[in-house]
């Protein structure tokens, strides 16, 4: 009997050891990922019942859908408009091409919240990605991993003048992981935009216009919007610029070789520039703030406060505070004052960087 209790004990105990670890090493986690609960519509390639147009399968599509396009069939030369809630994706980014043959127009505009783009190369058109537009609303929407090309501008979200402090309440965009290269205007804009977050993009070869003085590579007006781990390099005029912000953050990038100024902020408020590589720029950077912005105390419900500088690399190691230059101008045109020397007063708003890093950032997982 007891050799019977003995055996029934120990074959409860071999049970209860599969059930439960018997040592103190912890349980991996099980890992979710985002699966697409909806229909995936496909474009391009032989399938059967496949879309020969994008607009087509997007028109078709109902929210939390997917529109997946082969590169089978590309060039895709359509402009495409969504107006939903879906995920469009291509096959892969090199090869699944929306051409806007040379035309002015947007390729994609989004007027829609939570659309994700994803893995295409579009090229040859007026503006790669349009989120927004004159009165639009549209956000929390993601562009990513996606090559733009000759273009007049790569991503633009648009939701009101970028020379007022508005700072409406859209936005809430993630820009990440997109090379734009050879555009005229600016790779990446927003206009009174908040919470937009724009990372690991790399931005080069912004060529500008002679009438309109562009050549931009990211410019941003709003509050709150991020910059972050981006590759910034060789634009005809600004690396970035920023105005009529609050809180921005420019956070370890690389700004490098742009033709006029790394990083040029006019009418800023508390805007965070922390640990960024300035190299090889034709001038580093410019601070300018209107007479008319000078005077006041606040926009609306936000404080005017001066900017923060710290621990950016200026070029070469530095022992001595880095001098950022500041001017009053007095035009109200957004950023004229840093093209026309009569039109600024070179007084009051010198800020510095007081502790200038000894050696260039290593950001890593920049495109």
């Amino acid at each position: 009997m007891k050799k019977r209790l003995f055996c029934v004990l120990i074959c409860m105990l071999m049970i209860v050891s599969v059930v439960i670890p018997v040592t103190a090493t912890p349980v991996s986690k099980t890992i979710s990922y985002p699966i697409s609960m909806g229909t995936i519509l496909y474009v391009g390639g032989s399938g059967p019942n496949n879309y020969t147009r994008i607009q087509d399968a997007v028109n078709n599509a109902s929210s939390g859908d997917t529109v997946f396009v082969y590169d089978d069939s590309s060039p895709y030369k359509e402009n495409i408009t969504i107006s939903k809630s879906i995920n469009l994706q291509g096959e892969n980014k090199y090869t699944t091409i929306i051409d806007g043959s040379h035309g002015t127009d947007h390729s994609i505009h989004i007027s829609a919240d939570n659309v994700t783009i994803k893995n295409f190369t579009i090229e040859n058109t007026g503006t790669g990605v349009y989120i927004g537009g004159v009165g639009g609303t549209a956000s929390h929407n993601s562009v990513t991993d996606t090559i733009i090309l000759n273009s007049g501008a790569g991503i633009v979200m648009y939701y009101g003048n970028p020379s007022e402090s508005d700072f409406l309440p859209y936005g809430y965009n993630t820009i990440s992981d997109n090379y734009i290269k050879n555009t005229t205007y600016y790779a990446i804009a927003v206009n009174q935009g908040q919470n937009n977050l724009i990372t690991r993009n790399t931005v080069t070869e912004t060529h500008g216009s002679d009438e309109y003085q562009y050549g931009w590579g990211i410019h941003i007006s709003g509050a709150f919007n991020n910059i972050s781990f981006n590759n910034i390099s060789n634009n005809e005029r600004f690396g970035i610029i920023i105005g009529y912000t609050y809180k921005t953050i420019i956070y370890r990038n690389n700004i490098e070789n742009n033709g006029l100024y790394g990083l040029a902020i006019e009418c800023g408020s508390f805007d965070q520039i922390i640990q960024n590589n300035f190299i090889g720029n034709r001038k580093n950077v410019v601070y300018d703030q209107e007479i008319k912005i000078s005077l006041l105390t606040h926009w609306g419900n936000y404080p005017i406060l001066p900017c923060i500088w710290k621990e950016n690399y200026w070029n070469k190691p530095r022992l001595l505070p880095y001098i950022i230059p500041g001017f009053i101008g007095y035009t109200g045109l957004f950023a004229w004052s840093f093209y026309n020397k009569f039109d600024t007063i070179p007084l009051n708003f010198i800020r510095f960087d007081l502790r200038p890093a000894q050696e260039p950032y290593d950001i890593s997982g920049v495109y």
